[in-house]
């Protein structure tokens, strides 16, 4: 089970709880990200315990992935909390929190027999001969990178919360009606007779005068308008900028260097083999192998039947291995194998073949850093300073130029900015226009104001004055001609395909044969590949606008839709009802599904019940400043 250890050993694990669909959010990779001293980066507080900003990354990123995948196109975070991603993920690891809470005060223990006896039952571990197999163990592990420690740990708070939540998964039955009517509507098929009617080619159009397309350019107004810009001056004062003069003392930076030296202790670390087996017999006469001069790739194979890749768990420290396998492991000699170990999951010979020894980094080895990280602090708390005092000058009656000099800043002009951060500037260095509480600050301001000084995630402020406001307007047709130009094209040429198929719709709405109507329009009669609401694919697949139509149409009624090159005109042809009793495994998962959607809303009133009597608040201001200052990013 080590063997997700050997590269991978401090990876995190996401618990897949079978049903449980609103705490589906935590366990994720932890990714460090910058934050300010003295501002709180925890998003929420549930019962008096931290959901740090960290915690919610992890699980935001996850699920930005996930639906990416599902709309099968990348999402940024900005686009994914638009989609309410981010309160979703809020909520879910709030959720689970107060079930750990309630299920930690109520007692509800699991032992290591029972997380025995579901690691051994779960069919993906299990090998040809329908039992537990230690080899599809290993390998599952190994492609989901996770340790021993981690699986095992998550594995048991599954259970716990699967004991705290049944009585509510029993309560989700799922009325055969309800799963009979999804099945039907997911499943059932239509088949259908089509035509696709391209663009015509743009040799079939005459050139269009100015005046034609003058009016075009009028009509479609909103197309040309160029959105509202403004140029902008700021003030930014940048941790970044002041830490880079600054140069702490010699006696500062020794200071710092022996407050840290616990955490730049470099540990031992061990490349370390295992064998695997179900009993102690089995791992004592791999000990006798090994004992007698046999390779431990080879005992591993005829004892366990594991691979050489199973078989090594990599470099690691003492700390990426559960209690009771870092004890033996770094109590061995190098190429002395261990007495037989017991984990949860069986019993384990362990051989070491390198050490390297732990050591402490010398005082010059991280000077650097060291003087860095102290330059940044003291660079937070000189900004401060520096904020009071633009503070003072601007409510004195200074200028923003005026105020800028009195603390020796630079002042940074961005001309023709629009609200999504392009500018006339293209991407200024500073990195401002990235930041959506600079351009909301910029954009809230009246024209000649100047904003109020904002703090930002990273330890400074700024501040903002709007110079001039051009407000949205006409593109000069002489500048957009171009575009005018192929967008009239484009229309045309829809229009003309459209209107082949509207022809072709009427005469088979007025009771002509599908198949003579597009004969005489010299248009290829196809049969498309049976289609479901949701799965238009297949051999010959049907254009997706048709799909939802077709469905609502009887046998012989037409449809119209747009396709990517034109048009398409189809006839529903043929019905093909889904039956339930040829693909019964299909229905009885729509019933799991159905009956898992019933618990997760069970559980959502359980878990707001629960609120009740956990205290939750959420930190809003902490939250915002992680995706105003682009600290959360795919």
């Amino acid at each position: 089970m080590l063997q997700a250890m050997k590269s991978k050993a401090a990876t995190w694990v996401v618990r897949v709880l079978a049903v449980l669909l609103i705490i589906s959010f935590a366990a994720w990779g932890i990714e460090d990200m910058l934050r300010a001293p003295g501002l709180s980066t925890d998003v929420a507080e549930v019962g008096g315990t931290k959901i740090t900003a960290n915690e919610f990354g992890a699980a935001f990123r996850r699920q930005v992935e996930m639906l990416s995948g599902t709309l099968g196109r990348e999402l940024d975070s900005e686009q994914a909390r638009d989609l309410g991603v981010a309160e979703t993920t809020l909520d879910g690891l709030i959720s689970q929190r107060l079930l750990d809470l309630y299920a930690e005060e109520n007692g509800i223990i699991v032992g290591d027999d029972q997380v025995v006896l579901r690691l051994r039952a779960e069919p993906a571990f299990h090998g040809p001969g329908g039992g537990f197999d230690r080899a599809m163990f290993h390998s599952a592990l190994s492609r989901l990178g996770i340790t021993e420690q981690r699986y095992v740990e998550d594995l048991r708070q599954e259970i716990q919360l699967s004991h705290l939540t049944g009585v509510l998964r029993s309560a989700s039955v799922a009325p055969d009606p309800l799963v009979r009517s999804l099945y039907h509507y997911r499943n059932d098929k239509r088949v259908a007779r089509f035509v696709e009617i391209p663009r015509p080619s743009e040799s079939t159009l005459s050139p269009p005068g100015d005046s034609t397309l003058t009016d075009y350019h009028k009509e479609n107004a909103a197309a040309f308008t160029a959105p509202e810009r403004r140029d902008l001056t700021a003030l930014h004062l940048d941790p970044k900028d002041v830490a880079a003069e600054i140069e702490p003392s010699e006696g500062e930076l020794r200071d710092e260097y022996e407050n840290r030296l616990q955490q730049l202790v470099i540990p031992e670390r061990r490349n370390i083999g295992q064998i695997v087996v179900g009993d102690e017999a089995a791992a004592r006469r791999a000990l006798e192998a090994l004992r007698s001069g046999r390779a431990i790739a080879d005992v591993a194979k005829a004892v366990a039947g594991m691979d050489e890749d199973a078989v090594s768990l990599g470099l690691l420290a003492r700390e990426d291995l559960p209690q009771e396998i870092a004890d033996a492991a770094f109590a061995l000699q190098a190429n002395i194998p261990s007495e037989p170990v017991r984990s949860p999951v069986g019993w384990h010979i362990l051989l070491v073949d390198r050490i390297e020894p732990g050591r402490t980094p010398s005082f010059a080895e991280t000077r650097a850093k060291i003087r860095e990280d102290l330059a940044r602090e003291q660079a937070v708390d000189t900004v401060v300073k520096l904020a009071n005092q633009v503070e003072d000058a601007l409510a004195g009656g200074a200028a923003l130029e005026e105020a800028a000099s009195q603390v020796n800043a630079k002042l940074l002009r961005f001309r023709s900015v629009e609200r999504s951060g392009r500018s006339a500037d293209g991407d200024p260095e500073d990195g401002l226009l990235v930041l959506r509480r600079f351009l909301k600050s910029a954009f809230e301001t009246n024209a000649a104001e100047v904003s109020d000084l904002i703090d930002t995630a990273l330890g400074g402020y700024f501040i903002v004055r709007v110079d001039r406001v051009v407000p949205p307007a006409l593109e000069p047709f002489d500048k957009v001609r171009k575009e005018v130009a192929a967008a009239w094209r484009l229309d045309r040429l829809n229009a003309a395909a459209k209107r082949k198929a509207e022809k072709l719709l009427g005469e088979v709405k007025s009771g002509r044969s599908f198949d003579t109507a597009a004969r005489e329009l010299k248009l290829t009669v196809k049969t498309s590949s049976p289609f479901t609401r949701f799965d238009q694919s297949g051999d010959v697949p049907l254009p997706s606008s048709l799909a939802a139509e077709l469905f609502r149409a009887k046998q012989g009624q037409a449809a119209l839709g747009a396709t990517g090159a034109g048009y398409a005109v189809a006839v529903m042809h043929r019905v093909e009802p889904a039956n339930v009793l040829s693909d019964k495994d299909a229905f009885d998962e729509m019933r799991g599904e159905v009956a898992a959607a019933m618990g997760a809303d069970l559980l959502s009133q359980y878990t707001a019940a629960l609120r009740e009597v956990y205290p939750v608040s959420v930190n809003a201001g902490a939250l915002e400043r992680l995706f105003d200052e682009g600290a959360i990013r795919r």
